[in-house]
């Protein structure tokens, strides 16, 4: 015997409305339409013919009484004789058996009505659907608990929760774009500047090969020391090097009034002036000219002659008088301090008495020299280091005020991006357990790990489907870090994008001070990024508007169907309000490189694999999927 719908909705047989109703509600916890979308089909099905059941039954009984068996089952009743000519004004003859099982009569023939009693009916009347042939004047009865539609109340809680998810949903898309959009104008800007910038140095480098290949004369040079486009760069520490590079080579070969035009251009007559003009100056040959000076002070002073010899004994024991004094004075008033040590070695033992480890300095014999204002006035020092146990890991400490001995956490007399270049240790160790790409995004426009910069941004990039478990593995991973000591002691600024190409999909900024929420993060890739990416597949590749008109359609993330055990990721096209209603389907494969148009009949009648991929597909390029932006496009 056929239980089905009954045995669907967990019913021991067929029951009324309101037993329907409350074991289709139920079920529906078992069945969600996102979570199983295949067995909620089976569920609706069952409960829709369920009550279209009940309600037949309610209508025969209210009209047969509990006979109404005798008519339901009219297989199992022998078979009525038909009546003849005479009998058709008997009083079987009043019975419309074919009105009775919702069969229309014969042409010709008509249903003939007895007068008015008590026991004529109109069996077509009643086979008809109660809530329909309900006058619209009477009002209503009152429900009562029993009576809540729950077909109603179930469809608004979807619909609310919907409109509550893609609200959110568009939200973090605005957030994410707005983001994006001033990151791009900064980096735009500082590449416009820096371009300038590079661009006036090259002038000025190529206007100083051309006056020495020319052999200009003096007069040549001073005019372009005098103009602008050297005093543009005068002080950019690119053209101080090109310069010296410059000089290096031809230096030689340059007329002796032309080096002093120059060192007179940078105002060497007192000397360098600041630690990055010190190798200019020497090669300007400003020690030589210091030094001929002095000679001259001297010139009076001849080896040899009675007065040159009583002037060395007179500067001899002036010497060993100084000596004497100064040995005595440093010796009774010796307070401990040591020569002075370059800054870089100094700083070098300021980080390994904060951070408790031994550090090295891989370019021991190279420098860097930054400006801490804007006038370019005040130039500090740094360095390049790395620790002792991982040597490949550079790092840069920079010169930040004065060191306090006595609170040195307070005021370490450095600056270092020592636990940014831990943390992103950290992050490629990750991406390479878990064979990912890694990417990098800085606010200055370049990234350069060999002199110790670190990022400011991370972007991991993860497949379509398969990647919630790394989700969870990172997201315990930065728990972890984050209780490093490391860590507490100066917490890293940074940033972690999820990624499928260009776009992301959850993004973390240490600086909200919000941890990393791995299980947000894996619930908006497994449910929403899919469905998504289906829309701006769709939108972006043009495949919607070439078939729909740009802006004739609606798209709405479903989430994911199956078909002949491959799944794709679903979304509906709709036509715009007021009418909504719905046009076609688009279904994206899980690897993200076909997308499928059906139209709303052959999705609710059923396809095969096959029939989605008959015919020639056309691959178009979309914007934004890096290694995913070649997709095949096809028209069931």
């Amino acid at each position: 015997m056929n239980t089905w719908p009954w045995s669907e909705l967990g019913l021991p047989g067929a029951a009324d409305l309101t037993e329907i109703r409350r074991a289709y509600a139920l079920r529906l916890k078992e069945a969600h339409p996102e979570e199983d979308p295949e067995a909620f089909q089976r569920l609706h099905s069952a409960y829709q013919a369920a009550c279209r059941i009940a309600r037949r039954m309610k209508r025969e009984e209210a009209a047969f009484g509990p006979e109404a068996e005798d008519f339901r089952a009219p297989e199992e009743k022998p078979p009525e004789p038909e009546p003849g000519p005479e009998e058709d004004e008997g009083p079987e003859a009043a019975w419309d058996y074919e009105g009775l099982w919702g069969q229309e009569p014969k042409p010709g023939e008509e249903t003939r009505k007895k007068p008015s009693s008590q026991d004529e009916w109109d069996y077509e009347d009643l086979l008809k659907d109660e809530e329909a042939e309900r006058p619209r004047e009477k009002a209503p009865p009152t429900k009562s608990p029993k009576d809540w539609d729950y077909e109603r109340l179930f469809a608004e809680g979807a619909a609310e929760a919907e409109s509550s998810r893609r609200k959110h949903l568009e939200e973090l898309r605005e957030k994410n774009r707005a983001r994006r959009a001033a990151q791009e104008q900064e980096q735009r800007r500082k590449a416009e500047d820096e371009e300038a910038a590079w661009a006036s140095v090259m002038a000025a480098v190529h206007a100083l090969e051309l006056l020495h290949s020319t052999s200009a004369p003096a007069a040549e040079w001073r005019r372009f020391l005098e103009s602008p486009v050297f005093w543009n760069v005068k002080a950019n520490l690119d053209f101080i090097f090109a310069l010296e590079d410059f000089l290096e080579q031809c230096g030689s070969y340059l007329p002796a009034d032309i080096k002093r035009a120059i060192s007179a251009a940078y105002g060497f007559e007192k000397g360098p002036g600041g630690p990055e003009y010190r190798q200019l100056y020497k090669l300007l040959g400003g020690r030589q000219e210091a030094w001929k000076q002095k000679q001259r002070k001297v010139q009076w002073f001849r080896p040899g002659t009675k007065r040159g010899v009583k002037a060395f004994a007179g500067v001899w024991m002036a010497l060993i008088f100084l000596g004497g004094t100064w040995g005595f004075f440093t010796s009774f008033f010796r307070d401990g301090h040591e020569e002075d040590v370059p800054w870089a070695e100094q700083c070098q033992t300021w980080l390994e008495e904060d951070w408790g480890c031994a550090f090295l300095r891989p370019f021991p014999d190279k420098g860097f020299r930054y400006y801490a204002d804007e006038d370019k006035e005040d130039v500090r020092e740094a360095c390049v280091y790395a620790p002792a146990e991982h040597p490949d890991q550079y790092f840069f400490a920079y010169e930040d005020g004065e060191r306090d001995p006595e609170a040195p956490e307070n005021s370490p007399g450095y600056g270092t991006n020592y636990t940014q270049r831990k943390l992103m240790a950290v992050i490629q160790d990750f991406a390479q357990e878990w064979d990912y790409d890694l990417g990098y995004d800085s606010a200055g426009g370049g990234f350069n790990a060999s002199l110790g910069e670190t990022p400011g941004a991370y972007l991991l990039q993860f497949p379509l489907t398969g990647g919630g478990e790394a989700i969870t593995a990172l997201g315990e991973l930065m728990e972890a870090v984050e209780k490093e000591d490391w860590f507490r002691k100066e917490p890293p600024e940074y940033e972690i994008f999820l990624c499928y190409g260009e776009l992301n999909f959850y993004s973390n900024l240490s600086t909200e001070k919000e941890p990393f929420d791995a299980d947000y993060a894996r619930a908006v890739y497994e449910v929403r990024f899919g469905p998504n990416l289906c829309r701006y597949i769709a939108e972006e590749s043009g495949a919607a508007a070439d078939r729909f008109g740009k802006e004739d359609y609606v798209l709405m993330e479903q989430g994911v169907v199956a078909v002949e055990n491959e799944r794709f990721f679903w979304v509906s096209v709709l036509e715009k309000p007021p009418e909504s209603a719905t046009l076609a389907h688009y279904l994206l494969s899980e690897d993200g490189g076909e997308l499928f148009c059906v139209t709303d009949a052959q999705f609710n009648e059923g396809f095969t694999l096959a029939e989605l991929r008959s015919g020639e597909g056309e691959v178009r390029s979309v914007e934004n999927l890096g290694a995913h932006s070649e997709v095949k496009i096809w028209n069931v």
